[in-house]
């Protein structure tokens, strides 16, 4: 490296023998070479800049997306008169947490240059939850980090997520389940209520990144509509066959228990002296002694 660092230091660069002599010009030859050597210095800067510049233009730029689309209006005028708390929807181990996945021709693959840029099953939750309430399906619609009591709870977990090009033409495809549970069902029923899997296929208008996810979009859309619907069938389904007069089985001593919405895990708390017992409760107090 004795040539380079020769080269690139000003004060020691050397042109070479010059033509001419004599002890008079020395001084001279001497700025010649100082002048050359700072300008060989600057063209090596300037050109390590320009390169730098272009390479930085050159490379491709990240592109991040987001799941979105229009809210729906309202559908029920009267909707159901309880909560529903939508847990945080889980992700299956095929779903890319970061990237937009796309499979080419059944070969799996993930475009890095085209990146979620919120955690997708955080976008999808999100939106089920501002769906519930912008339909009025329900009374109330909470997060799972509320402390508001609530009757239902729905659960879900995405399974597949990611864009599939075959013979020119691309979709997006979304697979979720999604689970309905009512903890004020009578003692000895079934709580889960509803348990669907989906399947949900959107066009893309190309093949390209960008129109993949924004097809994308729609997926979520339609997810949403579909879990709205199963839920009020479930629930019209649930209240048909339902007796209105049926009355839980009798708890065998010494358990004392009570079906009320102010317990937190499926209503069933222990009985206690100055226990205010909640209008509308499904349970026979007399079958509980203090």
């Amino acid at each position: 490296m004795p040539f380079f660092s020769t080269w690139l230091n000003p004060k020691t660069a050397r042109v070479g023998p010059l033509s001419g002599g004599g002890q008079g010009s020395s001084s001279s030859k001497r700025g010649d070479r100082d002048v050359y050597a700072w300008t060989l210095w600057t063209v090596a800067v300037v050109g390590f800049g320009l390169a730098l510049g272009l390479i930085s233009c050159c490379a491709p730029a990240i592109k991040y997306h987001i799941i979105d689309y229009p809210k729906p209006s309202r559908s029920l005028d009267v909707p159901i008169p309880d909560t529903v708390m939508v847990y945080h929807f889980l992700m299956g181990d095929s779903v890319d947490l970061y990237a937009l996945a796309i499979e080419h021709q059944g070969q799996e693959g993930t475009k890095t240059l085209h990146r979620w840029e919120q955690n997708p099953s955080d976008m999808i939750t999100d939106l089920i939850l501002r769906d519930l309430e912008a339909s009025g399906t329900f009374a109330k619609a909470v997060d799972q980090w509320s402390a508001s009591r609530y009757r239902y709870a729905l659960e879900g977990k995405l399974t597949k997520l990611r864009g599939v090009v075959s013979n020119g033409k691309a979709e997006a495809v979304l697979e979720a389940e999604a689970a309905l549970f009512d903890f004020e069902t009578p003692l000895g029923a079934r709580k889960r209520i509803m348990k669907k899997t989906y399947t949900i296929r959107a066009p893309s208008v190309d093949t390209d990144p960008g129109s993949i996810a924004r097809a994308m979009n729609l997926a979520v859309r339609r997810l949403s509509e579909r879990i709205r619907s199963d839920i009020l069938e479930s629930l019209g389904k649930e209240e048909q066959t339902e007796s209105p007069t049926q009355e839980p089985r009798p708890l065998s001593p010494p358990e004392k228990r009570l079906s009320c919405r102010s317990c937190f895990l499926g209503h069933l708390g222990a009985a206690t002296n100055g226990k205010v017992w909640e209008k509308g409760c499904s349970f026979d107090t007399s079958l509980v002694t203090f």
